[in-house]
């Protein structure tokens, strides 16, 4: 907590919006709710991180503060390496908090560990306020999404028309 509220100092010495990342759990798999608990209920705006499961998930709804700016980072990606849908995931998060918002709340759910463009996508259709995006995915987005699916397969094939030149093999 000595630490946290330290990190917190600095940001606001500087007049920033500063967020302190605290896990879900510790290295024992010892849940951290009771200190983000109290860091929020102090003011201190926390990123609870490595979200992965749906218990995880209530566990911090239920008791981070939520008229203190607050994210809770789901991993999306991870789960989705998992082999777990993980719009269902975020899905879950928002409509479970959607039941236990009142008045003015400021918690956010941030889409973590972004593996492909299409998880542009489905954050969006989940109703997650926030997502991680690396530039080679943004790059991505920007030359791809909206293209003609006709001229992209014509382009795939020539692809691989010219690898099969280069290569060198014939039959």
């Amino acid at each position: 907590a000595r630490q946290a509220e330290k990190i917190h100092r600095w940001g606001e010495d500087q007049n920033y919006r500063t967020y302190v990342k605290i896990p879900v759990t510790n290295t024992e798999r010892v849940s951290t709710q009771d200190l983000y608990y109290d860091l929020s209920k102090n003011g201190i705006r926390c990123n609870v991180t490595a979200v992965f499961t749906k218990d995880q998930i209530k566990e911090v709804v239920y008791n981070i503060n939520h008229f203190t700016p607050g994210i809770i980072s789901i991993f999306a990606g991870r789960i989705a390496d998992a082999g777990q849908d993980p719009e269902e995931y975020v899905k879950h998060a928002v409509e479970y908090f959607a039941d236990k918002k009142n008045g003015n709340t400021k918690l956010e759910f941030l889409w973590a560990s972004t593996r492909e463009p299409f998880n542009y996508i489905q954050a969006e259709r989940s109703g997650c306020d926030i997502i991680t995006v690396p530039p080679s995915i943004i790059n991505k987005i920007h030359s791809t999404f909206g293209k003609d699916l006709e001229q992209y397969s014509l382009e795939t094939v020539k692809m691989f028309y010219k690898d099969a030149l280069e290569s060198g093999f014939s039959i």
